[in-house]
């Protein structure tokens, strides 16, 4: 510290580098952390130890199978074609504040 500086002057959050080279270069170490066997694993280890022993129940790729080629999209086609579209008329007061936040 230089002068008359005391430690209450002294902010510690601008030692953080805010670019964004820095946040790509810890997303994609966070990324490839978590990628086991070309799939995503689990956040928590205890997630992870979940999903490894319902892997191990005999049948459950053909499940996982149904459910991620199947049931899933069809659930996701019914929420789109059930889904309202927000506009400047049609639900302004929601459509400003996603439009302020999508801005800031």
């Amino acid at each position: 510290m230089f002068g008359t500086d005391t430690a209450a002057d002294y902010n510690p959050l601008l030692d953080i580098d805010t670019s964004f080279a820095a946040y790509l270069s810890a997303r994609t170490r966070s990324y490839k952390d978590h990628i086991v066997g070309g799939m995503m694993d689990y956040a928590f280890d205890a997630d992870f130890s979940v999903k490894q022993k319902i892997t191990a129940f005999s049948g459950w790729s053909k499940v996982y199978k149904n459910l991620m080629g199947r049931d899933i999209p069809n659930k996701v086609k019914r929420i789109f074609q059930s889904a309202d579209v927000a506009g400047s008329l049609k639900y302004a007061e929601f459509y400003n504040a996603v439009k302020v936040c999508a801005e800031r």
